[in-house]
This record gives C-alpha cells, sequence and structure tokens, in this order.
C-alpha cells in the first residue's frame, strides 16, 4: 500500500531522530577538524571523513524505515525523467547547468511492472522522496579556509531551491535537505538561507544537539 506524503514525511523524520542521536555520540563537533596542512591535531573523528559517509549513515537509518527502496546518486536526465531538458534547471545566475543528481533517493518499486513499458512508465514516476545532503566541515573557522563555510553555505541554499523546483515538478512526494554541520556555520552566515517551507530541515551540529539535550558535556 502506497505511503501518504504525510507518512513518508513521519518515515524519514524517524529516521532522522536516530541519526541526530548518533551523531552526539560520533559527530565532528567532538573533534579538532581540518584546519590546515600544517596543523598536527587534524582529525575529522572515525565516522565521518567524506560526505559520502554523511550520505551513508543517513542511509543506513532510511532503510529501517523503507526497505529495500532507498537509493544514491540518482542521476536526472533524459533517461530518468519524461520532464527534462537541461535549459530549465534552476542555477544561480551566470552559472551553467551541468550534471545533476540526487543523493539520496527514496522509491517503492515493490509494485513495479517490469515490462516493455518499463522505461515510459520509470520515467513519469513520482518517487517517494528526494533528499541531498552537504557537510560543513569543522576546522575552517580557525585557519585559512574561511571562505569555504560560506561557499558551502550558498550551495545548501542552491540545493534547496532546486528540491522545491522538483517538488513543484511531482518528481517527488517529498524533499528534504541534511546538512551535517560540524561548527554551526549555518548560525553564523549572513544573511541567512531561506529554507523552503515544503522541504524538510534535517541539520546536525551542536546547536541542534544543544537545542534538544543531547550535547554531551554541554
Amino acid at each position: 500500500m502506497a505511503l501518504s506524503a504525510v507518512e513518508i514525511g513521519q518515515r524519514l523524520n524517524t529516521a532522522f531522530d536516530r541519526l541526530l542521536d548518533q551523531y552526539a555520540e560520533w559527530g565532528g563537533h567532538r573533534f579538532h577538524g581540518w584546519t590546515d596542512y600544517d596543523d598536527p591535531s587534524n582529525y575529522f573523528g572515525g565516522v565521518i571523513w567524506s560526505e559520502a559517509d554523511c550520505v551513508l549513515r543517513f542511509c543506513l537509518e532510511l532503510e529501517k524505515e523503507f526497505p529495500q527502496q532507498v537509493h544514491c546518486e540518482f542521476s536526472i536526465d533524459k533517461a530518468t525523467r519524461h520532464d527534462w531538458e537541461r535549459r530549465l534547471v534552476p542555477v544561480p545566475e551566470g552559472k551553467r547547468p551541468g550534471r545533476q543528481a540526487i543523493d539520496i533517493v527514496v522509491s517503492d518499486l515493490s509494485g513495479f511492472q517490469a515490462d516493455a513499458n518499463a522505461q515510459h512508465t520509470f520515467r513519469h514516476r513520482q518517487h517517494e522522496a528526494f533528499i541531498e545532503v552537504k557537510w560543513l566541515k569543522k576546522g575552517w573557522s580557525d585557519g585559512p579556509w574561511r571562505h569555504e563555510a560560506p561557499r558551502r553555505v550558498r550551495e545548501v541554499d542552491e540545493d534547496l531551491r532546486q528540491l522545491a523546483w522538483h517538488l513543484q515538478l511531482g518528481r517527488c512526494w517529498t524533499a528534504a535537505m541534511l546538512v551535517f554541520d560540524d561548527e554551526d556555520s549555518l548560525h553564523e552566515y549572513s544573511p541567512p538561507i531561506v529554507w523552503p517551507s515544503d522541504v524538510l530541515r534535517f541539520v546536525v551540529g551542536p546547536a541542534v544537539l544543544k537545542e534538544r539535550g543531547l550535547l554531551l558535556g554541554g
């Protein structure tokens, strides 16, 4: 039986709550981070070494809510979407549209008919959820890479706009943005980004942990 958008959102939130509990234990906020090549204390921790690790950790929790329905790096192009046109992809002024892929897609294909019309049916499918992921690393504010945090926050803003666009086109029932914000860069950024009301906000970081009473030693 297909889930409603509300039920999908509830399951996404349940998976996120478990991720946040785990992040309190091993999140990058607990470690030195990475400041510069000559810093002997550079260390992100034992769990998250890349943005792909951020994706992996959420996928492990999503699979518990959506068994065999979680996919990574789903390419959005004319092979996967009937409504694809490169020139229509929303990008910042002066930037050219490039290859587009969704970091995490939840799609229940348990009742999908792999028949002679499979490609047509798939290209017209409305997937359960599109999720984009960004990692804002700890250590940027103390080193020569201070420009990285604002740049990555702008990328979060771009992803939010595109997720809202996917929702508007009916490509997914729900959309979410997950940010691993190891030193609360989102709070420091000015002007603050505008978070679309129809895109779920999933942020793990010290400020969120403190708000929920999960900040160890806090």
